[in-house]
């Protein structure tokens, strides 16, 4: 097996590296595409996923994990993304009575 100097070997991955042949990077997905998804998708891939709908936003009671709409006035907040319904918050002495 013959043996290749090591700056031959330099050289030649060099210019296969930067070769005109080399096909370029192509993205995988383009973030600056601000367009909805549904636009960017074409015929029946675009119907397949129907309307965006978005999901109702529900809270949990962290003392006893009932739950209730996001902005419903039976959840008192007391703290970042923590709640009690008004049941609990009244026995806790979070509540307006």
């Amino acid at each position: 097996m013959p043996t290749m100097d090591a700056s031959k070997l330099l050289q030649l991955q060099t210019s296969a590296a930067y070769s005109s042949k080399r096909p370029q990077p192509q993205p995988i997905q383009d973030v600056l595409d601000l367009s909805p998804i549904s636009d960017s998708r074409s015929g029946s891939d675009a119907s397949s996923h129907g309307s965006f709908a978005p999901a109702l936003q529900t809270i949990r009671c962290s003392r006893c994990h009932r739950t209730a709409s996001f902005g419903s006035k039976q959840m008192v907040s007391f703290g970042v993304n923590s709640y009690y319904c008004t049941r609990c918050a009244s026995i806790v002495g979070f509540g307006s009575g």
